[in-house]
């Protein structure tokens, strides 16, 4: 099971898409990046540390929508 979320700026801008993947040998934390692909994050931990952002859980199809904004504005460059 994938389970997505985005951080956002104090206008509701999204900042970060995360997700955390439920694999066989755990969760992993990964993180979408300019290059279009999922990466390894520890943006979790970190902010459960420092709680310097908040961390909402969307639903796939928001994360899908954010991620298809991005993909077409960073192409565009």
């Amino acid at each position: 099971m994938t389970r997505y979320y985005v951080v956002s700026d104090p206008d509701n801008v999204p900042l970060c898409l995360l997700r955390r993947v439920a694999r066989p040998d755990g969760l992993v934390d990964e993180a979408l990046r300019r290059d279009l692909r999922w990466h390894p994050t520890d943006r979790f931990a970190v902010n459960a540390r420092n709680g310097e952002y908040e961390i909402e859980e969307i639903p796939a199809e928001r994360a899908d929508a954010i991620a298809d904004r991005w993909r077409a504005a960073w192409l565009a460059r």
